[in-house]
């Protein structure tokens, strides 16, 4: 075994490929993911789902790309496969928390935390300030 694949994330990330294979598959975990964005009924809530959506459907190409060219390749980047696909379902399910709690609680803090999260999968960004106030009720 390489010294690179020492470390209990890399064997995750093995294990996580392996068993979405045995799971059916990337479609798998689009097609959940893509049940939780139709439970979504806010603007902000489908922004962020969609943003979601749009990681997972980058990581899944990726993924095809790799397993198409040979398996040491996706053995190589299991780990970067696996946290992307983790973030892509951590958002869909983050952005379908917060949508309920804005119908329910009327309380937009996680609104806020979901839009922070898919913009910084979307690109890298300063604390938005409405967020910032949103969030933990101070100005940046």
């Amino acid at each position: 075994m390489f010294p690179i694949w020492e470390g209990t994330s890399n064997v995750l990330a093995l294990d996580f490929l392996r068993a979405l294979k045995n799971a059916g598959g990337i479609d798998t975990l689009i097609d959940a993911q893509t049940a939780l964005h139709r439970e979504i009924d806010s603007d902000d809530g489908r922004y962020c789902s969609n943003i979601a959506l749009e990681h997972t459907a980058a990581f899944a190409e990726r993924l095809r790309e790799l397993a198409s060219e040979n398996s040491v390749g996706l053995e190589a980047n299991a780990r970067e496969l696996a946290l992307g696909f983790a973030q892509g379902c951590a958002l869909s399910l983050a952005a379908r928390h917060a949508d309920w709690v804005l119908h329910q609680e009327q309380d937009t803090r996680s609104m806020a935390a979901a839009r922070r999260f898919a913009g910084l999968l979307e690109a890298p960004t300063a604390l938005d300030t409405a967020d910032a106030v949103a969030m933990f009720g101070v100005r940046t």
